[in-house]
């Protein structure tokens, strides 16, 4: 009933039927993080059946590698890092509305490398 965010979950825009549908219909966002961002973020949590491994580091660099070449196909990309929600949210607003307007680039640069 009107405009949504829905987030696929990892495994999910692997899948070429799902990427034809979000392709279809939609915008697809994929916040991109290093491994060091993504292992931090889910040792806080007992929910990711993936990671149920003697070493979870090596899994979350696996499916980086797997996923990534994948998920490159997505519309924007934003660089998911260590700074508070609202940030990245507005990022992704940004990006959006520059994608939505026809006014701007796809992809947020990874803003750490372009301060250096």
């Amino acid at each position: 009933g009107g405009p949504a965010v829905i987030a696929t979950g990892g495994g999910a825009f692997m899948r070429e039927e799902t990427r034809s549908r979000i392709r279809a219909k939609a915008v697809s966002l994929w916040l991109k993080a290093d491994a060091d961002i993504i292992l931090k973020r889910v040792k806080r949590r007992a929910d990711r059946p993936l990671l149920q491994t003697a070493d979870p580091a090596a899994t979350i660099g696996r499916l980086i590698g797997e996923r990534e070449p994948v998920y490159q196909h997505a519309d924007i990309t934003i660089w998911s890092r260590d700074v508070p929600h609202e940030k990245i949210v507005d990022e992704c607003i940004d990006a959006l509305h520059a994608r939505l307007c026809g006014n701007g680039a796809t992809e947020a640069s990874n803003p750490l490398s372009a301060s250096q």
